[in-house]
């Protein structure tokens, strides 16, 4: 969607600069991130530390710009942590080009509730949304949805493609009419619908009651495991089940920066978090990962895995894989990608699901 003119990139929650780092060279990367520790010129462009859009990082951007505009914004997994998302996105226009595209990625109701995913409701979400939602913030805002889909980004996100409402250069029927197939089916299944809250709540219960019990078994027989991440997402996961210190004796992540660190996880002992690369830790009797990174985790855990340990996701369902049955979900892992289409309808996940899901409880009587 963009020609290969000297063009001019933001990225909002860079990180440590990902997705900037993958853009053509002709591409000028500026990103912004609250967490970033330092400032500066990197490899990939400019990292400003700061929260978007409050006036100081703005004022940075225009300074930058010196009166030019970004022909691409993106924001991928930090909307939904957004307290005003309307002047959000009315900040991300004023900086934008004519002909520019703003990309969000954010998670998405209706996936969070059919695949029982209480991570997307964490701490530090503000919002959770639906299509239909983004489109009205995006028309209040100035803009327009010009394509979008759903994706398998943090167990189940909706990405869009936005641009100014006056702007007709990316229109597209094709787009538009799956746009419109999206938001028919968010209608006609009634997928953040009361009685749908209400099923999810009771789905979540169960499967937290088999969760428990799990543990509560590994506690029995002194068993421990290590937890894949210790971010916003996996502490709620971790608080939702109720999984603490007395069976979790360390948090694994790849931010050097907080190895040697420690969390409190519910009434147990707090728990030191480790940088993966100085992990000499035997292999753990569990470990528990994002089933949001199912693939990467079967992956980079193998060799533990076949060492004797377990591999468990909480969500949807609790699963639990061992070397018996690895090859199997391995495979079921490669068969999902992580783009627009992966998950073409709302009625495929439906249809994609292991088993029958109570989806909504009658209020009747």
């Amino acid at each position: 969607m963009l020609s290969a003119r000297d063009a001019r990139a933001l990225d909002i929650g860079c990180g440590d600069g990902t997705f900037l780092s993958y853009l053509p060279r002709w591409i000028d990367g500026v990103g912004v991130d609250r967490h970033r520790l330092a400032a500066g010129e990197e490899k990939w462009g400019t990292a400003i530390r700061g929260n978007f859009p409050d006036r100081t990082v703005l004022d940075m951007l225009n300074d930058r710009l010196d009166g030019e505009k970004f022909d691409v914004v993106s924001a991928v997994s930090t909307f939904g942590e957004q307290d005003a998302p309307k002047e959000f996105l009315q900040a991300v226009k004023g900086l934008l080009a004519k002909d520019g595209l703003v990309v969000i990625e954010t998670a998405y109701a209706s996936l969070a509730l059919m695949r029982n995913n209480p991570a997307a409701f964490h701490a530090e979400a503000k919002g959770v949304y639906t299509l239909t939602v983004l489109e009205h913030l995006a028309r209040s805002a100035g803009l327009k949805i010009i394509r979008g889909g759903m994706t398998e980004t943090d167990g189940g996100a909706l990405r869009v493609f936005l641009t100014h409402a006056d702007y007709h250069g990316y229109d597209d029927t094709q787009w538009l009419s799956q746009l419109a197939r999206l938001w028919d089916e968010e209608n006609a299944l009634a997928l953040t619908s009361a009685q749908t809250c209400q099923a999810f709540s009771w789905r979540m219960e169960r499967n937290r009651a088999r969760v428990q019990s799990f543990f509560d078994d590994a506690s029995r027989f002194n068993q421990h495991a290590h937890v894949i991440g210790a971010d916003a997402p996996m502490l709620a996961m971790l608080d939702w089940f109720g999984i603490d210190g007395s069976v979790v004796s360390a948090l694994i992540t790849r931010d050097g920066d907080l190895h040697g660190s420690h969390i409190a996880l519910g009434q147990g002992p707090s728990v030191e978090v480790l940088c993966e690369r100085e992990l000499s830790l035997p292999v753990p009797d569990i470990i528990i990962a994002s089933a949001a990174h199912r693939r990467e985790a079967l992956e980079h855990w193998r060799e533990a895995i076949f060492d004797g340990a377990r591999l468990v996701f909480l969500s949807p369902d609790l699963s639990i894989v061992d070397d018996a049955n690895y090859g199997t979900e391995l495979g079921k892992a490669l068969a999902v990608t992580d783009g627009p289409g992966s998950v073409d309808t709302l009625r495929a996940v439906l249809a994609s699901m292991q088993r029958p899901q109570l989806i909504t409880v009658s209020t009747g009587t």
